[in-house]
């Protein structure tokens, strides 16, 4: 069965001072073929960039920070373990790092301050009570070690139903 999902993105290296047009296709559920065209040369080419078995997920945007551009995706082994991962594109050596993650269902990826954070807002009514969670991941070493720091406010409303 085959099916397409397809994202285009301008992303831009900050080093080399170059705007890059960086395509995911999703051509099956287990294959996503990746281009980079580099924009303001004299030949605008597609080249085709090597990267792990991914399934890009639609309906969830990136965002690029400081030359690299993060989305969600989920890799699947040899033996069909799905992985939830926050892929990390380097802009200007077009090298993909992988972080893994809990889930990123309902999340959302933001820039705060140069640094990565992904955001996820659950609730639930629990006897004419809301109960929200709000659960904030912040990616404090893209580089090498991958650290990162977690945090949970949790709080609960009142409201009147109608």
């Amino acid at each position: 069965m085959s099916y397409g999902v397809s994202r285009s993105v301008v992303v831009f290296d900050p080093i080399d001072k170059h705007h890059k047009v960086f395509r995911m296709n999703s051509v099956c559920y287990n294959e996503t073929v990746h281009y980079i065209m580099t924009l303001g040369t004299e030949k605008l080419t597609w080249r085709k960039i090597q990267c792990r078995p991914l399934s890009y997920r639609d309906g969830h945007e990136g965002i690029c920070i400081n030359g690299v551009y993060y989305y969600f995706a989920v890799r699947t082994d040899k033996e069909y373990y799905e992985t939830h991962v926050i892929v990390c594109f380097d802009v200007r050596s077009e090298i993909f790092k992988f972080i893994e993650v809990e889930s990123f269902y309902n999340s959302q990826l933001m820039n705060y301050k140069g640094k990565l954070v992904a955001i996820n807002l659950t609730y639930n009514d629990s006897g004419g009570r809301l109960h929200f969670e709000l659960h904030t991941w912040v990616l404090e070493d893209v580089d090498e070690k991958h650290e990162s720091s977690k945090c949970v406010n949790s709080n609960r409303v009142a409201y009147v139903g109608s």
